[in-house]
């Protein structure tokens, strides 16, 4: 958790920029939200590129920034979805819901392989 320790603010933050300013939100929802997605994307694409665990030399100094612009860049597209009008639909609520559930274990996973690559 500590390792994650801005992530955490950044979100409660997030919380509570979303509550003071949802109404906000809501009326320019449809340009906000396109934006969000982009830079989340941008961004996974700038870690898969710049501070993967599977990299040659994975401690790049991007990794140093890494987990806050992905803190920020979720907060955002979070903040910009929940107000809007968008519906999921069914399955692929299910898919994203079920995708939540493992997501945990699948990010304790990740971080074991890499300590495993680390001692070969």
């Amino acid at each position: 958790m500590m390792g994650c320790f801005d992530q955490f603010l950044i979100g409660m933050l997030a919380a509570l920029l979303y509550h003071q300013g949802r109404n906000r939100l809501k009326q320019r929802a449809g340009l906000l939200l396109p934006m969000a997605l982009v830079v989340v994307l941008l961004n996974s694409v700038l870690q898969a590129r710049y501070a993967s665990y599977f990299l040659p030399q994975p401690k790049q100094l991007f990794r140093i920034s890494w987990s806050t612009q992905e803190a920020v860049g979720w907060a955002c597209l979070i903040t910009t979805y929940q107000p809007g009008s968008l519906r999921w639909p069914g399955w692929l609520e299910r898919l994203l819901r079920r995708g939540g559930e493992i997501s945990l274990a699948l990010y304790l996973l990740h971080s074991d392989l890499h300590r495993q690559r680390h001692r070969r």
